[in-house]
């Protein structure tokens, strides 16, 4: 089975080489290598260029600047595949990357395996893997996992086939794309399996997504959070309660620094009705106490965050 790896990158004229080197090294040899170059402003163009010379596995296509799920889009469009896998530019994997997934998916005839990872921040790693043996996991158990960090629902860590992607897209022009598509990729597939391996290092950078408080980001992370819970509250409610967390953690920082809207109305909803999971960080906790409990209150620590670290 061919595996096509798709690398949407955007001035990852730092990373670039150490990921595609990586995918270049894998020990399963039938692969191909789509690096979409998100209309980058700085040396990626040419970076890629070299490091598709001389490597008939490696293409490279250059696009206006469009996010990374217009660029995931694309290699998806030019793939040629049986298995997708994704890779973003500033990450790497381990050499038997796409191997123990191909293997893990031959083995049980599934259509998405699931793998642990590796976050790296500076000199601190963290392992991420699921309290799961090898072997096939109920679609339900999977849609309750998907907003546990030790699996994560973003498609790095994952090899899907390639015929779920007929049916289902990246949506263009917001962030946190990955928890809008994953739980319809998992609904898609007719088994899903897992593989307790690390193989794939997903480097968090002071300037990524997930770390940049914008404004941008903060109403993406609810919209997408939003839709994921809602979808589970129809259909596996199991699911529905596991993800409230992050979506009351999301809930709490629109109404900390968005202003009044239908957002906003949904994100108070969603604090007014939702039961403070256990266990929950305090910093995350405190807010939404005073939410419930004392709003005069609330309404000053809103005032004072603002000011003190406002959103971009």
């Amino acid at each position: 089975m061919k595996v096509s790896i798709i690398v949407p990158t955007y001035n990852g004229g730092s990373t670039l080489k150490k990921c595609v080197t990586s995918l270049s090294a894998q020990t399963y040899t039938d692969i191909e290598i789509i690096i979409v170059n998100d209309g980058s402003t700085d040396n990626t163009a040419t970076l890629a260029t070299s490091l598709a010379h001389g490597d008939d596995r490696i293409q490279v296509i250059t696009q206006e600047n469009g996010g990374v799920s217009a660029a995931r889009n694309t290699g998806i469009k030019v793939a040629t595949g049986d298995i997708l896998m994704f890779v973003d530019g500033d990450d790497y994997v381990d050499p038997d990357y796409c191997r123990l997934a191909v293997e893990n998916m031959t083995t049980y005839e599934s259509d998405i395996c699931i793998m642990g990872y590796l976050r790296e921040e500076g000199a601190a790693i963290e392992k991420h893997l699921l309290a799961h043996p090898a072997g096939l996991m109920a679609k339900d158990e999977v849609m309750v996992k998907a907003s546990d960090l030790d699996m994560g629902n973003f498609v790095g860590c994952k090899a899907f086939r390639a015929h779920l992607f007929e049916h289902v897209q990246f949506l263009e022009g917001k962030n946190y794309e990955d928890i809008r598509i994953f739980y319809q990729l998992v609904e898609l597939a007719a088994k899903i399996s897992y593989r307790p391996v690390t193989t794939y290092h997903y480097v968090q950078h002071p300037n990524s997504i997930v770390t940049t408080l914008s404004k941008r980001n903060i109403r993406d992370s609810l919209e997408a959070a939003a839709v994921q819970y809602e979808y589970f509250a129809r259909n596996y409610p199991q699911a529905a309660q596991a993800a409230h967390e992050y979506l009351l953690v999301v809930a709490v920082r629109y109404c900390l620094y968005m202003d009044h809207d239908d957002l906003y109305d949904q994100a108070q909803r969603y604090l007014r009705e939702l039961p403070i999971p256990a266990g929950l960080k305090k910093k995350y906790r405190w807010p939404m106490i005073l939410f419930k409990r004392l709003p005069f209150t609330w309404g000053l620590v809103r005032w004072a965050v603002q000011r003190l670290q406002p959103a971009k």
